[in-house]
């Protein structure tokens, strides 16, 4: 087996034994007495099933159990956000050109070192 392989198969089932670590730590504050009753008396429903799904991440409320349900959230909060502040728009709208700059500026580059002949783009070669 390829040395690359192998480190990438370790990795990989170093995160997955890091996850189902982590899926046994409760969230602090939490009575989970109360949400182990209200999972045991709801485990019919898609709640249940999302609990399944989740290795019961869910019915212990652990912080993997989160998933990038925070991140999309904060997605949903800003842009709601900037649709009523205009100062937010502004900095969107201002980000938004700086990464189409940057990404046209990388293109450039990209090309500009591909180019066989030896020449860049203006016609003048390099010696």
């Amino acid at each position: 087996m390829n040395k690359a392989i192998a480190s990438k198969i370790l990795i990989t089932l170093g995160f997955l034994f890091l996850y189902r670590v982590l899926a046994y730590i409760p969230i602090p504050g939490v009575d989970l007495a109360a949400i182990k009753a209200f999972f045991d008396s709801n485990s019919n429903n898609a709640l249940g099933l999302f609990n399944m799904f989740s290795g019961n991440a869910v019915s212990r409320l652990s912080i993997i159990s989160l998933g990038i349900m925070p991140y999309i959230t904060s997605s949903i909060i800003m842009e709601l956000l900037s649709a009523t502040f205009p100062n937010l728009a502004k900095n969107e709208k201002r980000a938004r050109r700086h990464a189409k700059i940057h990404a046209n500026r990388a293109l450039f580059d990209y090309f500009n070192h591909l180019d066989p002949s030896g020449e860049r783009f203006s016609g003048v070669k390099e010696h």
